[in-house]
């Protein structure tokens, strides 16, 4: 019975929950009402009638509201917090494989083809096919680049082996390299120290997030993207002055907030904290706190 009303308060609307609420508390209160005239003496007052009445009612309705709907309600978070780390987790390392992948796979066979049509352009007569194989070796130079960009966007190398700034410095010199933006980085307050991988992971991500909102969305000029210990934490803070974030997209109207959401998710999933600050035309403001696990 017990497992049958939890599996209908979690698999039911609100209004379903609340009627079943309303339902238990009107029927403990009429129990109430008619065990009063015979618990409590003939001179008792309206006031004290009044006070017993409302005692006995929070004594019986509290458990029960708290087995009924409390209770399923942690488990329900319990479980989509599990739900959330394994796919983050997940996610994490098929991104690490596809960029393994990229970089000793496609990223060498391009490698080699590159090496083959610049050692074979000068040894071909013709001035129209040595034209013809140029072009062909800076395609695959630019497709080379491409890979790379895409292999470190995946999973950084430099984030495994290095540590945070590393990882941070790769893409923020990707950004100034392809993107018309002054970005500034500041991990000088870190130094060499590494974290937890799920820390330096989950902090890399937001970053990378936030970056790419700031060249996407952001119209902006100028950037800035600081990281830093507290005591036990570690402080991500993201600036920009580009357009501002919609109203909509920061209080979750929108259905395209995907990105917002996740930052949110990966913070809040290892007891850290991101607020954004973001005023029309003032740009925008990200800040992270998460507990700096030391791996």
């Amino acid at each position: 019975m017990n497992a049958w009303l939890q599996s209908r308060i979690i698999t039911h609307s609100p209004l379903r929950v609340w009627l079943l609420v309303v339902a238990v508390v009107s029927v403990t209160e009429a129990a109430v009402m008619l065990a009063l005239p015979v618990l409590l003496p003939a001179e008792s007052t309206v006031e004290f009638g009044a006070i017993v009445d409302s005692f006995l009612l929070t004594v019986s309705v509290a458990p029960l509201l708290w087995w009924f709907i409390e209770r399923p309600l942690r488990r329900t978070n319990k479980l989509r917090a599990e739900f959330l780390a394994e796919y983050f987790d997940r996610t994490e390392s098929e991104r690490r494989h596809i960029a393994s992948d990229l970089h000793d796979g496609v990223g060498q066979s391009l490698t080699l083809l590159v090496s083959g049509l610049a050692s074979a352009a000068p040894l071909c007569g013709d001035p129209e096919n040595t034209r013809r194989l140029e072009r062909l070796c800076q395609v695959a130079r630019t497709t080379l680049l491409d890979v790379k960009r895409l292999a470190l966007g995946l999973r950084p190398s430099l984030l495994d082996d290095l540590g945070l700034g590393p990882a941070l410095e790769a893409i923020i010199v990707d950004c100034r390299e392809n993107q018309p933006i002054q970005i500034t980085l500041d991990t000088s307050h870190i130094g060499d120290r590494r974290l937890a991988d799920p820390v330096e992971t989950a902090v890399f991500r937001i970053a990378q997030e936030a970056i790419t909102n700031i060249v996407k969305h952001s119209h902006a000029t100028r950037a800035s993207v600081s990281i830093r210990f507290n005591d036990d934490t570690v402080e991500l803070d993201v600036r920009d002055n580009g357009c501002g974030i919609p109203e909509q997209y920061l209080e979750g109207h929108n259905g395209r907030q995907l990105g917002l959401t996740s930052m949110k998710e990966r913070a809040t999933l290892l007891g850290g904290r991101l607020t954004i600050k973001s005023e029309k035309g003032q740009g925008t403001q990200l800040s992270v706190q998460i507990p700096a696990k030391e791996r």
